[in-house]
């Protein structure tokens, strides 16, 4: 967005005064790309950027301010990247899946609100069929993936499946009962 934001003030070149943000961590949570990347474009183009609910003091202490607005909107993006790493560990210590379920599962949500991983029906039996025809001996990857796009094994949108997916479905521990998070590994509680 922000690299549409810049091109159409290029393509609007002398046009355009001011850029006007809800709140100027709209633009950036981070204070090395706005001080040193966003905010000198827009110099550089004559441009100011303005905030629609803070104060757009040109002064010292206008900069101060917006200062410690940018280095506290990168503080709690930090903090709330933390709290959800903490939550996803702690998801994976009791044996659920802290991720998007892999194929052949499916995430859901609990009447408590709180979401799980169950088997998918629809895919689980070629998670199950891939495993099987490679376990034979008698499939390379290739001729592997063109089998079960033959047998009805679809992405969401009715595609053939990579063989990427597919090499990644035989390589993933999720199917052995165990999953990896942080390089870690937990046992699962899903079947």
């Amino acid at each position: 967005e922000i690299q549409e934001l810049m091109d159409y003030c290029s393509k609007k070149k002398n046009c355009i005064n001011a850029v006007v943000i809800w709140r100027l961590d709209r633009i950036s949570r981070n204070t090395t790309d706005y001080h040193g990347v966003l905010r000198p474009l827009f110099e550089h183009k004559g441009i100011k950027l303005l905030s629609a609910t803070e104060a757009n003091v040109d002064t010292i202490e206008g900069d101060l301010m917006r200062n410690i607005g940018m280095s506290f909107a990168e503080y709690e993006r930090k903090v709330i990247g933390t709290r959800t790493i903490a939550g996803l560990r702690q998801k994976a210590e009791q044996g659920e899946c802290p991720h998007k379920a892999p194929i052949g599962y499916k995430n859901i949500s609990k009447e408590d609100g709180s979401k799980t991983v169950v088997v998918d029906e629809k895919t689980a039996f070629y998670v199950k069929q891939a495993f099987n025809l490679y376990d034979s001996g008698m499939y390379s990857l290739r001729s592997l993936t063109t089998k079960l796009y033959e047998d009805g094994f679809r992405t969401p949108k009715g595609n053939r499946v990579p063989k990427t997916s597919i090499e990644h479905i035989l390589k993933n521990i999720f199917y052995t009962g165990v999953l990896k998070f942080e390089d870690r590994v937990y046992k699962t509680v899903i079947p």
